[in-house]
């Protein structure tokens, strides 16, 4: 019989937690990111805007890759592609579209300042908590042959320490963004079609994000 060394399994283990750490930062990172989109859908009543925002936000998303085939990099990626193909195929978009007319009659300047604070602001927080989460969970490509206190204590550290704060933030700008559209009743949050899409996301991306299998020497 073949004997396997015992901290073997217990690193894997420790190895597994900061992976579950890793999947829950990714998720609320990536809801907080469809909510940018679902914000820029609701102040731009242009569909190619949203298509070529979409693709510039792919670009900036594999300039902050680590190396070539980043794991956490990627997957934002295809939650951006999720939401593409959400998006094309949910009825929220011709009813924001129906809506273009009347966002153009309404204060020019009010909605400049809005977008500003989403497409560039928003923008800000949530890409660097994506390049934090990418820096996060790099590993030098080695064994499986480190202390499983380490990954532990990195797991609860990222989590309470790290990040919870900076979410906090991320969140704190999305909730005062949709209170400045509601303030100018310009927002549709409340419609059944944006409830439909914003649950479909959801789901997919706790869908993708669970399929992740990081390796250890790997992100």
């Amino acid at each position: 019989m073949v004997m396997i060394d015992q901290s073997f399994y217990e690193n894997m283990i420790a190895f597994k937690t900061l992976e579950a750490a890793l999947i829950d930062m990714g998720i609320q990172i990536s809801n907080y990111l469809v909510e940018y989109f679902f914000l820029l859908m609701e102040i731009s009543s242009e569909k190619n805007n949203i298509q070529a925002t979409l693709s510039e936000v792919e670009i900036i998303l594999r300039c902050l890759s680590v190396d070539e085939n980043s794991v956490v990099i990627n997957t934002f990626i295809s939650v951006l592609e999720i939401f593409d193909k959400t998006r094309k195929t949910s009825a929220i978009s011709n009813h924001l579209r129906a809506k273009g007319k009347l966002k153009e009659e309404t204060s020019k300047v009010i909605h400049s300042c809005v977008f500003t604070g989403i497409k560039y602001n928003l923008f800000h927080l949530i890409t660097m908590e994506i390049l934090l989460l990418e820096v996060s969970f790099r590993y030098p490509d080695r064994p499986l042959m480190v202390i499983n206190e380490l990954f532990l204590a990195k797991a609860i550290y990222l989590k309470d320490h790290v990040f919870k704060d900076k979410l906090e933030r991320v969140n704190t700008k999305i909730n005062e963004l949709k209170d400045e559209m509601i303030s100018i009743g310009d927002s549709h949050y409340s419609t059944n079609d944006h409830l439909i899409f914003h649950r479909r996301m959801e789901y997919r991306i706790q869908m993708v994000w669970n399929k992740l299998d990081l390796k250890p020497g790997a992100a």
